[in-house]
C-alpha cells in the first residue's frame, strides 16, 4: 500500500513539473514578440529544453517566425544557428517539404542538419543538391555543405541515398582531388598547420574513406577512377606534408593514412604504391606512429619491415603514452584493436608496452596483449618481464620523489636494462637487474607498486600460464620444472605476500600436471618447495611412487639439517613412511638419528625425536599383530 501510494506521489509530482514547463513555454509563447530578437531566441531556446518533449506544440506561425530569422542574411551566425536548433521543435514535415521548393540553394543549405530529423523522402531537393554539385557557380563552401551531407547520410541510412546521388557524387569527387585549385574541399598545395588549407585536408580524408566504401560495396562503374584520384590526392598531400613538418601536419597525416588503409583494403593494386608513399613518413608523433605502424603491419610484405619501423617509433608512442593515462588508454586501444595485423611488432616490444601497464596499474589492462605477446621464442624473457613489473613501477616513480634521490642514483648506471622497450640480450642483464631490485626494495610500501604486483601475481601471471598451456604446452610443462627448481627470487621486489603467491601458483599447477612432467622426483630432488609438493601428491601416489618420495626426503633431510622448511620436510617424511615398507622406513629412521641438530634447534630436535618415536611404535604394532596372526594361522592348521 505504501509503495502504491509513493508511486502516486511521484506521478503527481511529475504531472505537476510537466505542467509548469509546459506552462512557461506557453507563457513565453503568448509574449513572443513580432521580431525576433537574440533575447526573446534565447529565451525561447530555454523554455524548450525545460519543457517535456511531449509538450512541444508544432507551431506553423512560430516556425514562420524562425524561418525568416534562419534565412535573413542580416542576421549573425550564432544566431541562425539558436534559430535552427529551436526550429526543429516547431516545424514540422509537411510545412518543410512546402517551403523547400521556393528556397535558394544557399537557403536549403542552411537547413540540412535539419532534414535529417523532419524528412524522409529528399526527392524533392535531391536533383537541386546535385546539380549544386556541379554548378560552377555555387560557392566551394556550399558544395562541401551538401557532400558533407550525403556523405553523413550514407554513414546513418545508405538506403536513403539515391542512385543518382551515388553516381553523381562518386563522379565529381575525383574531378575535384585532380584539380586541388579549384578549393571545392582539397588543398594539396599548401598543408601548413591551422590554415584552412589544411582543416580542407582533414575534411576531405574524413569524407573519402565512406565513398571509397560506397563505390567498392556497389562495385561502381566509376570506382577505379576515384580509387587512382584518392591514391595521387594522398601521395601529393603526404609528400607536401613531410617537406615542410610531419609533426605540424599529425592531423592530416594520420588522416591520410587512414584513407590509404581504406583504399588499400579495398584494391590490392594499390598496395605497393601505397607502401611507398606511406614508408616516407618520419614523425615523432605517436598517434601517427600508430597509424603508420598499423598500416605498416597490415600491408607490408617484408615481416623485418615492421620490426625496423617499430624500432624508430616505439620509443615516441611508448613516451606518449607514459605522461598521461588519456594517452595511454589510446595506445593501449589501439594495440588491441589491431593485434590480428601488428603481432610481430607487439611481441618484440612487448617490454615497452608493459612498462605503460608499470606506469599506470589501476587504469591499463594489459591480458590481451599479454595472450598476443606470447612466443615460443619469447616466453621465458616474457615471465621474467612479469616479474619485474612492480619493479618497474618503483622506478618509474622514483625520479618524481624527492626522497628517492639516492635510489635514483643506485639504479641510474644501468636503468636503461630495467626500463628497456625490447628483450635485453646482455648475458650479464641478470646480475644488474638483480642489483636494481635491491636498490629499488625500499619502495616496496608504495601504494601503486603494491598494486602492481598484486595484478600480476593475480591476474597478469595466470593469463601468461593459461596462454603458454594453450600454445605450447610442451614448454608450459619444462617452465614449470625449471620454476619448481629454480625460481628467480632475486627479480622479485619484495612487496608483502607478492613472492609468496607466485610460489603457490607455481605449486599448484605443478601438481595439476604433474603426470605430463617427466623425472618429477628428479625436479623435486632440486626444489626447496618438495615437501609441499610431496605432501598434495601423496593422496593418489602408489608404493613405488611413495617409496621415491621418501628417497627425495631422505636426500634433503641430509642436506639441508637445519632452517625452518626443515621441519615441512620432516613432517612430509613422516606422512610418506606410512604409506612405504617396513625397510624404507628403517631408512628413515636411520637417517633422523644421523642428522647434526644443534642444540638452540629446540623445536627441530623436538619433532625429529616425535617422528622417530612413531615410526619405531607402529614398527611395534605391526610387528605384534604379525606374531599374533602366526600363532592362530598355526592353531588353525593343526
Amino acid at each position: 500500500m505504501s509503495i502504491s501510494s509513493s508511486s502516486t506521489r511521484e506521478e503527481d509530482t511529475l504531472s505537476v513539473v510537466s505542467s509548469i514547463r509546459h506552462d512557461n513555454l506557453a507563457q513565453v509563447l503568448e509574449n513572443l514578440p513580432k521580431q525576433l530578437t537574440k533575447e526573446s531566441l534565447l529565451r525561447l531556446h530555454r523554455a524548450c529544453l525545460e519543457c517535456d518533449t511531449k509538450y512541444l506544440p508544432q507551431s506553423v506561425e512560430v516556425a514562420d517566425m524562425l524561418l525568416s530569422v534562419l534565412l535573413d542574411k542580416q542576421t549573425p551566425a550564432a544566431e541562425q544557428q539558436l534559430a535552427l536548433t529551436v526550429l526543429q521543435h516547431f516545424i514540422s514535415q509537411q510545412q518543410l517539404e512546402c517551403v523547400l521548393p521556393s528556397l535558394s540553394i544557399p537557403q536549403i543549405e542552411l537547413l540540412l542538419p535539419l532534414l535529417f530529423v523532419a524528412i524522409k523522402d529528399f526527392s524533392a531537393v535531391d536533383s537541386r543538391l546535385l546539380d549544386a554539385l556541379k554548378d560552377p557557380k555555387v560557392n566551394s563552401i556550399t558544395k562541401r555543405s551538401i557532400l558533407c551531407f550525403y556523405t553523413q547520410l550514407a554513414q546513418i541510412s545508405p538506403d536513403r541515398v539515391s542512385p543518382q546521388a551515388k553516381d553523381t557524387i562518386i563522379g565529381i569527387i575525383p574531378l575535384w582531388l585532380n584539380d586541388p585549385s579549384l578549393k571545392n574541399f582539397t588543398a594539396s598545395n599548401q598543408v601548413r598547420s591551422h590554415t584552412s588549407d589544411q582543416f580542407l585536408n582533414v575534411a576531405t580524408f574524413s569524407l573519402l574513406p565512406v565513398w571509397l566504401g560506397v563505390s567498392h560495396s556497389e562495385n561502381h562503374p566509376k570506382k577505379s577512377a576515384l580509387f587512382e584520384a584518392t591514391m595521387e590526392y594522398s601521395a601529393a598531400v603526404v609528400e607536401l606534408a613531410m617537406q615542410i613538418n610531419a609533426t605540424e601536419n599529425a592531423t592530416v597525416l594520420c588522416q591520410a593514412v587512414q584513407c590509404l588503409n581504406e583504399l588499400c583494403t579495398y584494391d590490392e593494386s594499390q598496395q605497393s604504391w601505397a607502401i611507398k608513399v606511406v614508408n616516407k613518413i618520419k614523425s615523432v608523433d605517436f598517434l601517427l606512429c600508430l597509424q603508420v605502424e598499423s598500416f605498416c603491419c597490415k600491408f607490408s610484405q617484408d615481416p623485418q619491415r615492421s620490426v625496423a619501423l617499430a624500432n624508430v617509433s616505439v620509443s615516441s608512442i611508448i613516451s606518449a603514452a607514459l605522461s598521461n593515462t588519456s594517452n595511454a588508454h589510446t595506445v593501449v586501444e589501439f594495440l588491441r584493436s589491431n593485434l590480428q595485423n601488428i603481432a610481430r611488432h607487439v611481441q618484440y616490444n612487448f617490454p615497452g608496452y608493459l612498462k605503460i601497464f608499470a606506469r599506470f596499474p589501476k587504469h591499463i589492462d594489459l591480458t590481451e596483449v599479454l595472450a598476443a605477446s606470447i612466443t615460443e621464442e619469447n616466453f621465458e624473457h616474457v615471465f621474467r618481464k612479469l616479474l619485474l613489473c612492480p619493479a618497474v613501477t618503483a622506478a618509474l616513480i622514483a625520479p618524481h620523489d624527492k626522497l628517492r634521490q639516492d635510489v635514483v642514483d643506485a639504479i641510474k648506471p644501468t636503468l636503461d636494462m630495467l626500463l628497456g622497450e625490447t628483450f635485453s640480450s646482455d648475458a650479464r642483464g641478470d646480475l644488474y637487474l638483480e642489483r636494481m631490485v635491491s636498490s629499488l626494495a625500499s619502495m616496496k610500501h608504495y601504494r601503486r607498486v603494491a598494486l602492481a604486483a598484486s595484478t600480476v601475481a593475480n591476474s597478469l601471471l595466470h593469463t601468461y600460464f593459461e596462454t603458454l598451456e594453450s600454445k605450447y604446452p610442451q614448454r608450459y610443462f619444462e617452465l614449470l620444472s625449471r620454476l619448481l627448481c629454480k625460481f628467480p627470487k632475486r627479480l622479485v621486489l619484495p612487496v608483502e605476500g607478492y613472492l609468496e603467491e607466485i610460489q603457490h601458483m607455481i605449486i599448484e599447477l605443478f601438481c595439476e600436471n604433474v603426470s605430463f612432467i617427466p623425472n618429477v622426483a628428479e625436479t623435486l630432488r632440486q626444489s626447496e618447495h618438495a615437501a609441499v609438493v610431496i605432501v598434495k601428491l601423496l593422496g593418489d601416489a602408489e608404493e613405488d611412487t611413495c617409496e621415491d618420495y621418501l628417497s627425495v626426503l631422505m636426500e634433503h633431510l641430509q642436506k639441508y639439517s637445519r632452517g625452518s622448511r626443515i621441519i615441512r620436510v620432516v613432517n612430509a617424511a613422516a606422512l610418506v613412511a606410512q604409506k612405504v615398507s617396513p625397510e624404507q622406513r628403517s631408512l628413515l629412521l636411520e637417517t633422523l638419528s644421523q642428522m647434526n641438530i644443534k642444540p638452540s634447534e629446540a623445536e627441530l630436535n623436538e619433532r625429529i625425536n616425535q617422528v622417530s618415536a612413531e615410526i619405531q611404535q607402529n614398527e611395534t604394532l605391526i610387528y605384534t599383530n604379525s606374531v599374533l596372526f602366526n600363532i592362530i594361522d598355526n592353531l588353525y592348521r593343526s
